[in-house]
């Protein structure tokens, strides 16, 4: 992938406070840090107490690809505006979004902005264009199974789909602050419903409730062993949630009489027993 970044002089990163659209009379209104990390907002780097960009401009002819682009925290970038504000540099190493600045995406091990693709024909041969939403700009990526190239730095610390309504997030998920959340995300199994526990959510830097591929079944005071459950969905085992707080099967039974037509009532641990056709010997 190419990310267009332009490395610019130390008398330019001493001009940068005034960029050629005069940000502002105080000059631009830098981001304090005391780690690269603490450029988390917009990227850059961590010089002196604030970020800086190795792409900052005063004027075009600090630029020897594309032109100086007024920016409210770094004075001017060096950018080409038909694909959009130029992102600070240097960008960014990550394994996953999550590594990257508010609103960038992983793509190809370096963070990058949405912007610089409308259409795989706009990204080299073997790169496919990825939006993380509606939007039309996108990110140019490989097809590889190890980065999501479809999510988006949240700030703090994982990597969501952005969003600009419900709607536009996936089912069981919410929009909340242009990133999606999922309904069921959690920070410990405590966080779940019964037979479900809190893992991590792929490399995205955050855990949801997944089902337990073991649960515990407990005595519900009759002498069954059943799985508790708050609604339904609690009974990944089989049957539904009733008003005792423990599931049950439609064709539990105590003895023959208890089943239909032929069937028997053959002993289950989990449910008492259970209605079925007679199994041969």
């Amino acid at each position: 992938m190419t990310i267009r970044l332009v490395s610019i002089t130390a008398l330019a990163l001493a001009l940068a406070a005034c960029a050629a659209d005069d940000p502002g009379p105080d000059g631009p209104d830098r981001i304090a840090c005391s780690a690269t990390a603490d450029c988390f907002t917009r990227g850059g780097t961590c010089s002196g107490g604030v970020c800086v960009a190795d792409n900052e401009c005063a004027d075009d002819a600090d630029c020897s690809d594309g032109q100086c682009i007024a920016d409210a925290n770094f004075g001017g970038l060096c950018g080409d505006p038909t694909f959009g504000p130029p992102i600070p540099g240097p960008a960014w190493d990550c394994d996953s979004g999550a590594d990257c600045p508010i609103g960038q995406g992983c793509a190809d091990g370096l963070c990058a902005e949405d912007g610089e693709c409308t259409a795989d024909a706009d990204c080299d041969a073997g790169e496919l264009c990825y939006s993380s939403n509606d939007d039309p700009g996108g990110i140019c990526a490989s097809d590889r199974p190890a980065t999501n190239p479809y999510c988006r730095s949240d700030g703090t610390g994982a990597c969501r789909s952005e969003c600009n309504s419900d709607d536009t997030c996936f089912t069981g998920a919410t929009c909340s602050g242009d990133f999606c959340y999922w309904d069921d995300e959690c920070a410990a199994d405590a966080d779940c419903t019964p037979n479900h526990v809190c893992e991590p959510y792929f490399d995205a830097g955050f855990s949801v409730c997944v089902v337990d591929e073991d649960p515990e079944c407990v005595d519900d005071g009759a002498g069954v062993c059943r799985l508790a459950c708050e609604s339904d969905t609690d009974c990944v085992l089989g049957g539904g949630c009733e008003s005792d707080g423990f599931c049950h099967a439609s064709n539990e039974c105590t003895t023959d009489a208890d089943c239909e037509g032929d069937d028997i009532c053959h002993a289950v641990e989990l449910w008492g027993g259970l209605c079925g056709p007679e199994r041969p010997e």
